[in-house]
């Protein structure tokens, strides 16, 4: 039995041997198969690149150096189609890949490559840039140039609507448009209607009667005195503004405010010469500046110069308009009433003219007058009037106010200075320098007052009354009526004062006035 079990296990050893045998033989024939397999998918494939433009798959290519230059030909054809270099939101992708000999590659690569780039590009939509002078706006439409354009010029004519606008290329630059404005005007009625000469720039109400004043005119031309340009340019969502925003900033004053600040001895005349404006001038910038010119104060800051628009636009019209004709009066001598009174015996009536002219005006203000045509509608009336011929007393006021002194150095102004109101004028010269009456009049004080010293007051009737003061002699008394310029003290030292002059006020109803808008 033992014999037996050794044999049995020796068969055992053998069929196994022969079957390691059977399969390592059949190994070595299927690794030899696939080799061969792999040898020839190598040999059949190469390797190339996969294209993605935002991870969108492009298409496959052997080379990678002329991608770049696909791109950047892929650009400039987009530049080319939109008129301007736009802005690019892109990833580009080379990504290598291996390819079969017998896949084909992509054709059409630039192509795609194109069209991608056009997909991605930051494209602008059209729109056009409105230059006035310094200052741009950029609008959607040429509808709305042409509407910002007729309405600023519309400023200053009833009806914007009635203005026409026609962009036209400028000859020296097709890309550049230049307006030009035509007014479609309407005739003169035949019928007047007219308001007064003196309010040529402020039309009112219509009145149809021959004994009134009255105005009608019509625009016939009008320009913008700023060179004015228009350009097409690309422009982004959002970046134009709406028609009355861009009337608004083209029309805006472009000057900043100029202010004075008052200082010691300042009145408005020596102000507005200091500003190089007249005085009338300043009282126009400075509302209740001329009632309250005795009130000025150190410190405070008055307007000296307005900003102005930078767009100025100039009109022509032609007007009618109608202004009193003044009736002359005959006179009758009469030695019962003083000179300078009359009595109406007839009362004259003024007449009618009819006057037809061209008017050029600035941002709605008049430039020039041109009269065309002169038409009296009614002929004045002469007036009958008595004239007085007897003289008058000799002390009575003239209504005009001379100087005090005949010679004199101008040392101190009306006006605020050391923080107080200089209520007069300072004239100097020697003590004893005769002191004149500035006008006919009544002495109603005469003799020392604190801080004047020896001072003169004269009432000269009406409300007026003059003050003499720092006198070194009065030679007057309250109650004696004097003549104009008659003698009445001699200039001196006396009171508050730093040297030998003659402080003199002019006072209307108790409040002083700066005597330099009274004397002759």
């Amino acid at each position: 039995m033992f014999r037996h079990l050794i044999v049995k296990r020796k068969k055992i050893k053998r069929a196994l041997l022969f079957m390691l045998v059977v399969f390592v033989l059949s190994s070595g024939i299927y690794v030899v198969k696939n080799e061969e397999k792999l040898s020839d998918y190598r040999q059949n494939m190469v390797s190339g690149y996969s294209v993605y433009i935002n991870d969108e798959f492009i298409g496959k290519t052997i080379e990678t150096g002329n991608i770049i230059d696909m791109i950047k030909r892929s650009k400039k054809s987009v530049e080319r189609a939109v008129g301007y270099t736009p802005e690019y939101d892109y990833t580009l992708k080379i990504v290598p890949t291996k390819f079969g000999k017998d896949e084909k590659m992509c054709t059409n690569l630039e192509q795609r490559i194109r069209y991608s780039m056009s997909r991605v590009a930051s494209l602008k939509k059209e729109g056009y840039v409105l230059k006035v002078g310094s200052t741009s706006v950029t609008l959607d439409s040429l509808k709305d140039v042409e509407e910002v354009i007729a309405r600023a010029e519309g400023r200053f004519i009833e009806d914007y609507n009635s203005i026409k606008v026609v962009l036209e290329k400028d000859e020296h630059n097709p890309l550049v448009l230049i307006p030009k404005s035509t007014v479609m005007a309407k005739d003169l009625p035949s019928e007047r209607i007219f308001v007064s000469s003196s309010l040529i720039d402020e039309p009112v109400e219509d009145f149809r009667s021959d004994d009134e004043p009255y105005f009608k005119s019509v625009v016939t031309n009008i320009e913008l005195d700023r060179t004015i340009i228009v350009a097409k340019t690309p422009i982004d969502d959002g970046q134009a503004v709406d028609v009355e925003t861009a009337l608004n900033e083209i029309t805006k004053e472009n000057q900043t405010e100029k202010k004075y600040e008052v200082v010691a001895g300042d009145i408005p005349q020596t102000i507005a010469k200091k500003n190089n404006m007249t005085e009338e001038r300043l009282y126009e910038l400075n509302e209740g500046l001329r009632e309250n010119s005795t009130k000025i104060q150190i410190g405070q800051k008055l307007t000296v110069m307005v900003p102005e628009q930078e767009l100025t636009v100039k009109t022509e019209e032609k007007v009618i308009y109608t202004e009193k004709i003044k009736h002359e009066n005959d006179y009758v001598p009469n030695d019962e009433e003083y000179v300078g009174t009359h009595t109406v015996i007839e009362e004259g009536k003024d007449g009618l003219l009819e006057v037809r002219a061209l008017v050029k005006k600035e941002n709605g203000k008049v430039i020039s007058e041109e009269v065309v045509e002169k038409t009296v509608i009614k002929e004045p009336v002469k007036g009958k009037l008595t004239k007085g011929t007897k003289r008058l007393p000799l002390t009575s006021p003239t209504g005009t106010f001379e100087y005090p002194v005949k010679q004199y150095r101008f040392t101190s102004a009306f006006g605020y200075r050391w923080g107080r109101l200089h209520k007069g004028i300072d004239l100097a010269n020697n003590i004893g320098t005769p002191v004149l009456a500035s006008d006919g009049g009544t002495v109603i004080q005469a003799g020392y007052q604190r801080g004047f010293g020896n001072a003169i007051e004269i009432d000269h009737g009406d409300g007026y009354v003059t003050k003499y003061a720092h006198l070194s002699k009065i030679l007057v008394s309250v109650g004696q009526e004097v003549a104009q310029l008659e003698h009445i003290g001699a200039m001196g030292n006396t009171g508050n004062s730093t040297g030998p002059h003659v402080h003199f006020e002019i006072r209307k109803d108790g409040v002083a006035r700066n005597p330099l808008d009274y004397l002759n």
